[in-house]
């Protein structure tokens, strides 16, 4: 939505004046698309794919050569997400092999919590 809203300003080539006033907030929650990386980057490029459309100020090659940048990135994205989603797939460690290391130590840390709880019986 903000891609978009920024992008028309762009294109309208809109003229912005700092003013030192703080008119926006940024909140947080569960469900919105800032917490959802895949899903941010896709609607960003399908955002960023539209406005060029609507970009008469480019030429046609120009245009077509930014697409495809896009379209590259996109490509690229999923292995970078996953490079930065801890240090094992950061050094280059296979994603099957990565994926088993976390699953077993989530089980790990269930057993070990089970374990450190008092013991009903002993009450």
């Amino acid at each position: 939505m903000d891609y978009e809203l920024w992008g028309q300003f762009l294109l309208a080539d809109a003229k912005f004046h700092y003013t030192g006033i703080p008119f926006g907030m940024f909140r947080r929650h569960d469900a919105q698309k800032t917490q959802l990386s895949m899903e941010q980057t896709e609607s960003m490029l399908r955002t960023a794919v539209a406005l060029l459309g609507r970009a008469n100020c480019l030429p046609v090659n120009a245009k077509r050569e930014i697409q495809a940048d896009l379209l590259a990135y996109w490509e690229a994205y999923p292995q970078e997400l996953w490079k930065h989603s801890g240090r094992l797939a950061r050094i280059g460690l296979p994603r099957g092999i990565v994926t088993a290391l976390r699953e077993a130590k989530v089980k790990m840390e269930r057993v070990l919590t089970t374990f450190s709880k008092p013991s009903e019986r002993s009450k």
